[in-house]
């Protein structure tokens, strides 16, 4: 997309309000011309560009914009997305794993106020400039859309129309991250990524512009108007892996332990550690359960394989800031009838438990037993040393048995209760890493 803001942005300043009000406003893309630019106002000198635009506002009054964030299909709101006022443009992401993305770190484009959505997606952005044309961003790992809100008005919330505001479908509409998916033969998680938005344009081939890459793992069908390359051409080369922000690993149906040699196991997780992102189910439990690491190893407890057939209805742990946003969440965005509870079709028994205090509970059955949980790379390291991030779940996105393409095969039916919690644990993993303890933060600004 064309990324530069090239239309004046004109300030309104030094206004004085005694209360604050209310005033709706629709938005714009960002549309490469139609961007605004960025003024400066050449009186204040201890501001700069949108700084000088922010108003003084009387009797507590400020200025803000409000309103949710949804995912690129604009069905579902997005928690924890980062939402922020640019005052010069945000620098390019760099291609695949080149470097550790924390919460910690400063963003780029210089932002004048930045904030975090809610569990029910929605925001509310302070001291913003006031004026035309007001550059806004949505940001949550690599997945990055800009607006413009044509009119902010000083010492008053300007709320955006609802759905004005979703994570991009496609390049065209903002920044995406590479991903690769290896299909298998008993789950559909590749299709999630379609449910939740992203264009059929978006799946490709390795070696394509697409910005989700299908390899073809065991039972696992290839991709739409492309050839698919084998899972091992994948997992075998770290530097491979480096290409991808994230893997997504469906379940094969068995451990398939042929492809998945000591030399690729290695290679991924030292993927990992260098910040890539793991997103595993079922029995791709072995590159957990025989990982070269014994901190790998060991952040769970393993029972025998075994599955459960029918429905049960399993717990969200809400124990932690993130889980009692994901119940919430889950809940608001129609995945339970009642928060902290969802039902899951035909769970996977694999995780008897994990280790606490390096791993993080996530769903699990009345029996204890876990059904999904996350870990920080290197395991057990301070938080400013975390790079990567792993996910495991026992929850396949869908039962479904056989070889079918990507994206055109699959079901067009809706999202299921338990994708939609396989939809907030992707953001989740998509997201900058932090202690699952640490309640999110907004990041600081420079």
């Amino acid at each position: 997309m064309r990324t530069g803001w090239l239309v004046a942005f004109l300030p309104l300043l030094g206004f004085a309000c005694s209360a604050e009000s209310r005033t709706d406003a629709a938005v714009a893309p960002d549309g490469g011309a139609e961007a605004p630019a960025f003024g400066a106002d050449a009186s204040a000198a201890a501001c700069e560009g949108l700084e000088c635009a922010k108003p003084a506002c009387a009797d507590g009054a400020t200025t803000a914009i409000e309103g949710e964030v949804y995912d690129p299909a604009g069905k579902a709101t997005v928690y924890n997305v980062r939402v922020y006022v640019p005052n010069a443009e945000p620098d390019a992401f760099p291609e695949g794993v080149q470097s550790c993305d924390r919460c910690a770190a400063p963003l780029t484009g210089k932002p004048v106020a930045v904030t975090l959505t809610d569990e029910r997606g929605h925001f509310r952005i302070e001291g913003v400039p006031a004026g035309e044309r007001v550059p806004l961003v949505a940001q949550i790992g690599k997945f990055r859309r800009k607006i413009v809100v044509p009119r902010v008005e000083p010492c008053k919330t300007t709320k955006l129309a609802d759905g004005a505001l979703s994570l991009p479908r496609t390049r065209g509409e903002g920044d995406l991250p590479r991903i690769a998916v290896v299909t298998g033969g008993y789950d559909e998680l590749g299709c999630v990524l379609r449910r939740i938005g992203l264009d059929d344009a978006e799946f490709g081939p390795p070696g394509s512009k697409a910005s989700v890459h299908v390899y073809k793992g065991q039972g696992g069908g290839g991709v739409t108007g492309g050839t698919a390359k084998s899972a091992s051409e994948l997992w075998s080369d770290v530097d491979t892996l480096k290409q991808y922000d994230a893997v997504l690993l469906a379940c094969e149906g068995d451990e398939a332990e042929a492809d998945k040699t000591p030399a690729a196991k290695k290679a991924l997780y030292d993927y990992v550690a260098a910040g890539g992102r793991v997103f595993a189910t079922h029995y791709h439990y072995t590159w957990i359960k025989g990982s070269p690491e014994a901190d790998v190893r060991g952040v769970a407890s393993w029972n025998p394989p075994a599955s459960a057939y029918g429905t049960e209805d399993d717990l969200v742990d809400t124990s932690f800031p993130k889980g009692a946003a994901m119940a919430a969440w889950l809940k608001e965005n129609g995945a339970s009838k009642t928060a902290g509870s969802i039902a899951i079709e035909n769970p996977a028994r694999n995780v008897a438990k994990v280790t606490p205090e390096v791993a993080q509970r996530w769903i699990y059955a009345s029996d204890e037993q876990v059904r999904y949980f996350s870990f920080n790379v290197p395991v057990g390291a301070p938080a400013a040393q975390q790079c990567g991030r792993v996910a495991f779940t026992d929850i396949h996105s869908r039962e479904r048995l056989g070889a079918f393409t990507l994206p055109g095969g699959c079901d067009p039916s809706d999202m299921t209760p338990q994708e939609r919690a396989l939809e907030f644990l992707l953001f989740d993993l998509s997201a900058c890493v932090q202690p699952d303890a640490d309640k999110p933060a907004p990041p600081p600004i420079k």
